[in-house]
């Protein structure tokens, strides 16, 4: 009987623990209409409608280019671009099995700018760095044109 007690008491003490815990690791990120930098190019073919397997076709998004995050859900990641093009990356489970869309938004975005000094752009060789510049220096113009 006092064993039954004693499995029921630490089984009780688990479950109160995981209740506990569970809204901090179930919790979104505060990024709603905050600032960050893509840290990873993001092709698309249509900016309404990026999936998130990261097809390489169409367009980029090249790394470093500042948006605003306007909402992340459980199926989509909204954002827009300086540019004022609105992007939305639909979250596609089945491709990602284990990934979840905030790992997802983890790979394709920071509040550093991967440009600036520390970051990851620095890690490039100089040719790779000159390419970087090239490419984004073209897609700038594109848009303004669009």
């Amino acid at each position: 009987m006092i064993k039954k007690q004693m499995v029921m008491g630490v089984f009780a003490i688990l479950f109160l623990s995981l209740l506990w815990c569970l809204p901090a690791a179930l919790a979104e990120k505060d990024v709603a209409e905050k600032t960050f930098y893509t840290i990873a190019n993001i092709w698309y073919e249509r900016p309404e409608k990026i999936y998130s397997t990261n097809y390489h076709k169409g367009t980029i998004l090249p790394v470093g280019t500042k948006v605003r995050i306007k909402k992340v859900s459980s199926k989509e990641i909204a954002f827009s671009s300086d540019s004022g093009i609105d992007f939305r990356i639909l979250y596609v489970k089945k491709h990602s099995p284990g990934v979840s869309v905030w790992d997802h938004f983890d790979r394709y975005f920071s509040e550093k700018d991967p440009m600036d000094g520390g970051g990851v752009f620095k890690k490039f060789t100089k040719k790779e760095q000159e390419s970087i510049d090239c490419y984004k220096i073209i897609i700038s113009e594109l848009m303004i044109r669009i």
